[in-house]
Protein backbone atom coordinates (compact mmCIF):
# COMPACT_ATOMS: atom_id res chain seq x y z
CA UNK A 1 0.00 0.00 0.00
CA UNK A 2 1.30 3.61 -0.48
CA UNK A 3 0.14 6.97 -0.14
CA UNK A 4 0.91 10.14 -1.93
CA UNK A 5 -0.29 13.21 -0.87
CA UNK A 6 0.77 16.88 -1.70
CA UNK A 7 2.50 18.91 1.37
CA UNK A 8 3.71 22.72 1.40
CA UNK A 9 6.78 23.21 3.09
CA UNK A 10 7.86 26.88 4.28
CA UNK A 11 11.39 27.50 4.80
CA UNK A 12 12.86 27.76 8.17
CA UNK A 13 15.24 30.53 9.05
CA UNK A 14 17.73 30.24 12.05
CA UNK A 15 17.14 32.85 14.60
CA UNK A 16 20.23 34.81 14.56
CA UNK A 17 22.41 34.57 17.43
CA UNK A 18 22.76 38.57 18.21
CA UNK A 19 21.48 41.89 16.49
CA UNK A 20 24.88 43.94 15.81
CA UNK A 21 24.99 46.37 18.69
CA UNK A 22 23.42 43.53 21.58
CA UNK A 23 25.67 42.81 24.67
CA UNK A 24 25.92 39.63 23.38
CA UNK A 25 27.21 39.99 19.82
CA UNK A 26 30.40 40.82 20.89
CA UNK A 27 31.02 38.64 23.17
CA UNK A 28 33.90 36.15 21.83
CA UNK A 29 32.61 32.65 22.06
CA UNK A 30 35.04 30.81 24.53
CA UNK A 31 34.59 33.61 26.87
CA UNK A 32 30.60 32.48 26.94
CA UNK A 33 31.26 29.02 27.13
CA UNK A 34 33.87 29.80 30.47
CA UNK A 35 31.25 31.45 31.56
CA UNK A 36 28.23 28.87 30.97
CA UNK A 37 30.66 26.66 33.13
CA UNK A 38 30.62 28.53 36.25
CA UNK A 39 27.22 29.12 35.74
CA UNK A 40 26.47 25.23 35.33
CA UNK A 41 28.64 24.35 38.76
CA UNK A 42 27.02 27.57 40.12
CA UNK A 43 23.46 26.07 39.31
CA UNK A 44 24.03 22.66 40.18
CA UNK A 45 25.64 23.50 44.15
CA UNK A 46 22.72 26.66 44.40
CA UNK A 47 20.01 23.12 43.61
CA UNK A 48 22.05 20.26 44.82
CA UNK A 49 21.87 18.36 42.52
CA UNK A 50 24.45 15.36 43.32
CA UNK A 51 25.68 14.50 39.69
CA UNK A 52 26.34 16.12 36.23
CA UNK A 53 24.49 12.94 34.88
CA UNK A 54 21.08 13.90 37.03
CA UNK A 55 22.04 17.87 35.68
CA UNK A 56 22.66 16.60 31.81
CA UNK A 57 18.71 15.01 31.90
CA UNK A 58 16.99 17.92 33.79
CA UNK A 59 18.56 20.11 31.24
CA UNK A 60 18.37 17.77 28.39
CA UNK A 61 21.76 18.03 27.45
CA UNK A 62 24.37 15.05 26.50
CA UNK A 63 26.85 14.27 29.23
CA UNK A 64 29.77 14.79 25.81
CA UNK A 65 28.71 18.52 25.51
CA UNK A 66 28.48 19.51 29.03
CA UNK A 67 31.96 18.03 29.98
CA UNK A 68 33.14 20.09 26.97
CA UNK A 69 31.63 22.68 28.40
CA UNK A 70 32.76 22.07 31.93
CA UNK A 71 36.32 21.29 30.79
CA UNK A 72 37.23 25.02 30.57
CA UNK A 73 37.30 25.25 34.80
CA UNK A 74 40.20 23.15 34.07
CA UNK A 75 42.22 26.01 32.98
CA UNK A 76 44.63 27.86 34.60
CA UNK A 77 43.58 30.74 36.90
CA UNK A 78 45.43 33.03 34.78
CA UNK A 79 44.15 31.56 31.01
CA UNK A 80 40.77 32.28 32.28
CA UNK A 81 41.27 35.72 33.49
CA UNK A 82 42.72 36.57 30.03
CA UNK A 83 39.70 34.67 28.26
CA UNK A 84 37.35 36.83 30.40
CA UNK A 85 39.27 39.74 31.10
CA UNK A 86 41.20 41.06 27.80
CA UNK A 87 40.05 42.35 24.81
CA UNK A 88 41.71 41.05 21.93
CA UNK A 89 41.09 40.05 18.42
CA UNK A 90 43.06 36.86 18.71
CA UNK A 91 40.86 35.83 21.58
CA UNK A 92 37.79 36.91 19.64
CA UNK A 93 39.54 34.53 17.36
CA UNK A 94 39.89 31.32 19.10
CA UNK A 95 37.09 28.28 18.93
CA UNK A 96 36.69 25.72 21.36
CA UNK A 97 38.24 23.27 19.28
CA UNK A 98 41.26 24.84 19.09
CA UNK A 99 41.49 25.13 23.28
CA UNK A 100 40.70 21.83 23.74
CA UNK A 101 44.41 20.30 23.61
CA UNK A 102 44.96 22.16 26.89
CA UNK A 103 42.81 20.46 29.12
CA UNK A 104 44.94 17.54 28.56
CA UNK A 105 47.51 19.26 30.38
CA UNK A 106 47.56 18.53 33.87
CA UNK A 107 50.59 21.24 34.65
CA UNK A 108 49.06 24.80 34.76
CA UNK A 109 52.57 26.26 33.52
CA UNK A 110 52.55 23.61 30.23
CA UNK A 111 48.92 25.20 29.78
CA UNK A 112 50.10 28.40 29.84
CA UNK A 113 52.97 27.89 27.48
CA UNK A 114 50.53 26.10 24.87
CA UNK A 115 47.97 28.90 25.13
CA UNK A 116 50.58 31.65 24.61
CA UNK A 117 51.79 29.76 21.65
CA UNK A 118 48.19 29.72 20.79
CA UNK A 119 48.19 33.68 20.61
CA UNK A 120 51.16 34.01 18.35
CA UNK A 121 50.26 34.96 14.70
Amino acid sequence: MRYEFEMELKPVLRKPRGKPGSPTSNVPPIRRTLVMAYQIVGYMAANKIPTMKVFCRQAHVTPARISQITNFLYLSTRIQEEILMEDSPIIDGLRERDIRPLFREVLWSRQEDLWHALQRP
